[in-house]
């Protein structure tokens, strides 16, 4: 019984032994198994990292290749960029060959019709020459005169076939012209019509001196404020000085300046462009057309249906600048602020400032320089108007059709061409001469002998104010002033006193210069039948009086 029960106690010592060693060995596994599966779960965790960077880098590489792409496509829009321009460049220059054709056609019609004005004249000389023949051979005093005549002619004819494209300049029309008589000194298609661009804006400004107060407040339409660059920027509703509009409209050329100054002038940029119109036809200015008051392309019918485009000639932009700086009653006006360099201002409010510069940079070029104005569109091309004096002498010059971008210079050499040209060939003379004009026999006057009171004859004469009895001219050095009296030889009564009866025209190279009316002194009554009857009726009663018959 013992020994069993030892064994049993053994068994059992065996037992917890073993299951002692079994525990510390499943302790030992687990601990190793804990280990294993925490490195395991941080190996995981890094690997979940590697997964998020390389997910990140993947974003990223997608990030590059959608920018890569609009990169692509930002390079493909330049070049089209680069291409639209490029065409735009093309076009301009085509543009430009098509207005050069044009001009050529235009002077090759102008040569035909030149060519074939010249037969006419050629007719017409051999016509004279043969009737001064029989003059001369019925009177032979006359020869001389008749030779003179014909030298003179033929030197007229001489002087308008001289080439005018001598200076090779590169504007398709240009003129320079005499200040003081308006007369053409040198000209290049002057007569042909173009597109103006912004040289339109010196009759705006004109206009608005003439017609205007500096001190009116202008207020902006939406219409002006509508306007494209260049422009001042102006809002609906805001208010500026009509001056301050006028240095924004010459010396930056706006746009917007312009409609409001026109809106405030005429009502409309409608009206004020007939008012323009006006202005042109006053001046004689007969090929221009002003359709708007900025000089941006404009078509338009007029009242008779004949469809205009804003244009002019360098003839007619020539005397519309002459007349700016020379004859108009706001020529100070004018030149002051066509010569200011810059000028400051702000709206009536206060709120809003701007500062204008001068964009005429031939103003410093050349000494002497009085005004200009610059202009630009893409169917005029460059284009400058302006005006210099130089010991006395005051030269104009217009340019029309001056080069397209990007020879924005060429007008700044032509002019210097233009202004150079006159000052080296022509001088400034007085050609009036004082004339001592005879009396006019005049027919058919009241002349009642018995009373010493005959109406013979009557005296003629210019009535000239001393400071008027001048003609300054500028002259070429082969060139002289023609004088002819055109008053008649006998007049018929009646005459009356300050009665125009004849002209002195001073003429140069075939064209009259100026014209100067000649008027009667003394006034002549004609002589009438009733006249007579009442004249002796009245003697009759005299003397009916003198015997007391009566």
């Amino acid at each position: 019984m013992k020994q069993w029960i030892f064994t049993a106690a053994l068994s059992i010592s065996l037992v917890c032994g073993h299951l002692e060693a079994a525990g510390g060995e499943y302790s030992i596994r687990k601990e190793l198994a804990g280990q294993e599966l925490a490195g395991q779960t941080q190996e995981v965790q890094g690997r979940a990292v590697q997964v998020q960077e390389v997910q990140g880098r993947a974003v990223q590489a997608q990030e590059v290749q959608s920018r890569a792409v609009q990169v692509q496509e930002v390079q493909s829009r330049v070049v089209q960029v680069q291409e639209a321009q490029g065409r735009a460049v093309q076009a301009q220059e085509v543009q430009g060959r098509a207005v050069q054709v044009q001009a050529v056609q235009n002077r090759a019609v102008q040569t035909q019709e030149v060519q074939g004005r010249a037969v006419q004249t050629q007719a017409v000389q051999v016509q004279e020459a043969q009737s001064r023949a029989v003059q001369v051979q019925a009177v032979q005093s006359r020869a001389g005169q008749t030779q003179s005549v014909q030298a003179q002619s033929g030197q007229a004819q001489a002087s308008q076939t001289e080439n005018a494209d001598f200076l090779k300049l590169y504007a398709q029309s240009a003129v320079l012209m005499d200040g003081s008589s308006g007369r053409i000194l040198y000209g290049k298609g002057q007569d042909i019509i173009r597109p103006m661009a912004s040289t339109t804006k010196i009759m705006t400004c004109i206009l608005a001196l003439e017609l205007g107060n500096l001190d009116d407040k202008v207020t902006a339409s939406s219409y002006a404020a509508s306007q494209p660059k260049v422009h001042l920027g102006v809002r609906s509703g805001e208010e500026y000085r009509l001056e301050d509009l006028l240095y924004a409209l010459m010396l930056e050329s706006y746009n917007d300046a312009a409609v409001m100054i026109a809106e405030n002038i005429g009502g409309s940029v409608e009206d004020f462009a007939a008012l323009m119109n006006q202005k042109a036809e006053e001046l004689g200015c007969r090929d221009t057309y002003f359709i708007t008051p900025n000089g941006l392309d404009g078509v338009k019918k007029d009242k008779d249906g004949v469809e205009h485009i804003h244009s002019t000639t360098a003839a007619d932009l020539a005397a519309i600048m002459r007349y700016c700086v020379m004859e108009s009653p706001k020529k100070e006006e004018f030149l002051s602020i066509t010569r200011t360099q810059n000028h400051t201002f702000t709206d009536s409010s206060g709120r809003r400032s701007y500062s204008c510069f001068n964009h005429n940079a031939f103003l410093n070029m050349m000494e002497g320089v009085l005004s200009g104005k610059t202009g630009f569109t893409g169917g005029a091309g460059y284009s400058y108007v302006g005006a210099m004096e130089n010991d006395g002498r005051t030269y104009v010059i217009a340019l029309l059709g001056c080069g397209w971008p990007p020879h924005k210079t060429y007008k700044w050499a032509d002019a210097r061409k233009l202004y150079t040209y006159g000052l080296e060939h022509f001088q400034l003379k007085d050609v009036f001469r004082e004339e001592v004009l005879p009396d006019i026999p005049v027919t058919g006057g009241l002349c009642w002998e018995e009373e010493g009171t005959c109406q013979e004859s009557t005296g003629a004469s210019l009535h000239l104010k001393a400071e008027e009895m001048h003609l300054p001219l500028l002259l070429g050095e082969d060139e002289e002033v023609q004088v002819t009296k055109k008053i008649p030889a006998v007049l018929q009564a009646p005459v009356r006193e300050g009665q125009k009866i004849g002209t002195i025209d001073y003429s140069l190279n075939g064209t009259v210069i100026r014209q100067y009316p000649v008027y009667a002194d003394r006034g002549v009554d004609k002589m009438t039948f009733s006249r007579v009857v009442w004249h002796i009726l009245g003697i009759f009663m005299d003397f009916g009086k003198t015997y007391h018959i009566i």
